[in-house]
C-alpha cells in the first residue's frame, strides 16, 4: 500500500518504471472483463530496496532510521500442507520498523517461490494482499475500522454491510477517484497487487521468484496494520488462477509511541485462507474488477 509519509511528487525522487496496460486510465483499470494473461501490468521493479525507500521516503535504509525485525532474512516455509499441495517459502529479505516524523511503520521485501515440480504449471506468480487495520485494547491486538468510509465498506464494518464475514479485513487497493468522491459501486479497479501505483513487484515465473515491496505507516499512536501477502498461480492454458500461499506479517503503534512487530513472527499457509476468501468476496460485490480466483 501507498506510504503517507511524503509527497510522491519530489523532483528529486527517482522516476518508476512506467506501467504498459490498454487498459488503464486515472489509476483505474477498466470494467473489460479480460482473460488473466490479458490483464497483466507489466512494471519493472526498482533495482533495489534502498531505490524503493528513496522513492518514498527520500531515504534509503539505515541504522539511524530503521529496526531490522528479528525474522529479518529468514525463510518461512507453509506448515500442514496438504500432501498434493505446493511447497511454497517466503523468505523476508528486508523487513524494518521506521519512523520519520510523527509516523510510524514497516518496510517489507518478500521474495517466494514454489516446488514447481510438486504444482500445476504457472505462467505467472502474482500477489494479492488483504490487510486490516488494527489497535491495542487492554494489551490485545484489536480489529479497528478503517476512517475512509469507502474502505469500511471493503472491509464489512460499515453500517451498510451486508458481507461481514472476517469483519475488518479488505482487500490492499486505492481508492479510485469515485470511491475518493464518495461513490462506492461502480467500479473497477483490479484486486492484484501489482495493479496499484505506488505497489512495488516482481512477477513470478517458472524460473522467476515473485517480490513483493510495501512500506506502509501509521500517524496516529495506537494504531496498526495486519497483512496477508498471497502468492497466486496463474495458468494460460486452463484459465485458472489459484492460491499456492500466503505470509502473515504487520505492525504496532503503541499508545506511548512504542512499536512492534505484530505478529511478532509471520506464519506461511498452504492456499488462502477465510479472511482472502470474504475480502475478495465483498470486492466482488461492490462491482470491482473480480480477481477470478478459483477457491477451493
Amino acid at each position: 500500500m501507498r506510504s503517507v509519509l511524503t509527497s510522491r511528487d519530489s523532483i528529486n525522487k527517482p522516476k518508476p518504471a512506467v506501467l504498459s496496460s490498454v487498459h488503464k486510465s486515472n489509476n483505474v483499470i477498466s470494467g473489460d472483463r479480460q482473460k488473466p494473461n490479458e490483464e497483466v501490468i507489466q512494471r519493472q521493479p526498482f533495482e533495489s530496496s534502498n531505490d524503493y525507500m528513496r522513492y518514498h521516503f527520500n531515504a534509503p535504509l539505515n541504522n539511524n532510521n530503521a529496526t531490522p525485525a528479528p525474522y529479518m532474512g529468514q525463510t518461512f516455509q507453509a506448515q500442514n500442507c496438504p500432501s498434493n499441495a505446493c511447497q511454497v517459502s517466503f523468505t523476508f529479505n528486508h523487513a524494518h520498523g521506521f519512523t520519520q516524523g510523527s509516523s510510524s511503520g514497516m518496510f517489507v521485501e518478500i521474495e517466494a517461490g514454489y516446488n514447481h515440480s510438486q504444482c500445476a504449471p504457472c505462467d505467472r506468480l502474482r500477489w494479492i494482499q488483504i490487510l486490516r487495520s488494527t489497535t491495542l485494547s487492554q494489551g490485545q491486538v484489536q480489529t479497528a475500522n478503517p476512517a475512509h468510509p469507502a474502505r469500511q465498506i471493503r472491509a464489512g464494518v460499515s453500517r451498510n454491510s451486508t458481507l461481514t464475514g472476517s469483519a475488518g479485513w479488505r482487500i490492499d487497493s486505492i481508492l479510485s477517484n469515485d470511491e475518493v468522491q464518495g461513490f462506492n459501486v461502480g467500479q473497477s479497479e483490479n484486486a492484484f497487487y501489482e495493479n496499484n501505483p505506488g505497489h512495488d513487484h516482481r512477477t513470478g515465473t517458472a524460473t522467476q521468484t515473485a517480490i513483493l515491496r510495501d512500506a506502509p505507516a501509521s500517524a496516529n499512536v495506537n494504531s496498526g496494520k495486519e497483512f496477508w501477502s498471497f502468492l497466486v498461480c496463474e495458468n494460460d492454458s486452463t484459465n485458472q488462477r489459484n492460491v499456492v500461499g500466503g505470509v502473515s506479517w504487520g505492525y504496532m503503534k503503541h499508545p506511548n509511541s512504542g512499536f512492534s512487530f505484530q505478529p511478532s513472527l509471520p506464519v506461511a499457509i498452504c492456499g488462502p485462507n477465510q479472511e482472502l476468501r470474504d475480502a475478495d468476496g465483498r470486492w466482488t460485490a461492490l462491482d470491482h474488477e473480480p480477481s477470478r480466483i478459483n477457491y477451493p
